[in-house]
């Protein structure tokens, strides 16, 4: 998914190659809803009505992840996958 590109789904996003520009999970408002993607270059995020805005200094960018909301807050996690 391209940089300047968005994408929205009311449950969750998979991405097997490098997500950019924007993605919306649980975009109907789903808070369970997660994002996972083998390259993440996102510049924002949504899970159900929360937004994150993403740093390119951070410690997972340009890496597989899993994203989601737990107690209310954003949580990224390593996505491992195997072959």
């Amino acid at each position: 998914m391209n940089d300047g590109a968005e994408v929205f789904a009311g449950g969750n996003i998979v991405v097997w190659g490098r997500l950019q520009g924007i993605a919306h999970a649980g975009s109907e408002g789903n808070a369970d809803a997660r994002i996972l993607t083998r390259v993440f270059e996102a510049s924002q995020v949504r899970i159900g009505r929360k937004v994150s805005y993403v740093d390119k200094d951070s410690s997972w960018w340009g890496k597989s992840v899993v994203i989601g909301i737990e107690d209310e807050t954003f949580i990224v996690r390593p996505l491992t996958i195997q072959s």
